[in-house]
């Protein structure tokens, strides 16, 4: 059997977080979200998702830094 793709989601706004997570979810992925790029990097260096979709414009770590 094939490994759940996975799926990291970094934004800094909860309901498109929301909205990606469940639209994902739902498409059989199992799915990290952060609330900002710091937090998305420990996430991606603890899981190694497939797939990162990143926010470029957030505060503390922007998603240039996090690229």
């Amino acid at each position: 059997m094939d490994k759940e793709p996975t799926l990291l989601c970094i934004d800094d706004d909860p309901s498109v977080l929301n909205v990606l997570a469940n639209y994902f979810a739902r498409k059989g992925f199992k799915i990290f979200t952060a609330e900002d790029g710091e937090i998305g990097l420990k996430l991606y260096h603890n899981h190694h998702p497939d797939i990162v979709l990143v926010d470029l414009k957030m505060p503390k770590v922007d998603g240039f830094e996090v690229l």
